[in-house]
């Protein structure tokens, strides 16, 4: 779209140093950090530019996540496990 690369970076200070907490049965859980599986999930690399590139693994608002990535059967698995884990950490299937 073209969006300038300071536009992009002040952008991107509003929105990764995000924290968050979950409601399970009404009780929230402790505050965390948001991140994925470091080098395992590969989101996916958006602007045309090199210096202007940056990859984008997930959005979040309020209670929707919309997972972005590389089309791999790795990202898949990736996705599958964290998913599993979720259920079995949170007992919410």
């Amino acid at each position: 779209m073209g969006f300038p690369s300071k536009w992009r970076k002040w952008i991107m200070e509003c929105v990764t140093p995000v924290s968050a907490l979950v409601l399970v049965n009404d009780n929230p859980t402790d505050e965390f950090r948001f991140g994925l599986s470091g080098d395992l999930y590969k989101g996916y690399l958006v602007g045309d530019d090199m210096d202007q590139q940056m990859h984008i693994s997930h959005l979040q608002f309020a209670d929707d996540t919309l997972m972005v990535n590389e089309k791999s059967w790795g990202n898949i698995s990736v996705l599958k496990a964290m998913l599993i884990l979720f259920e079995l950490i949170s007992d919410l299937k």
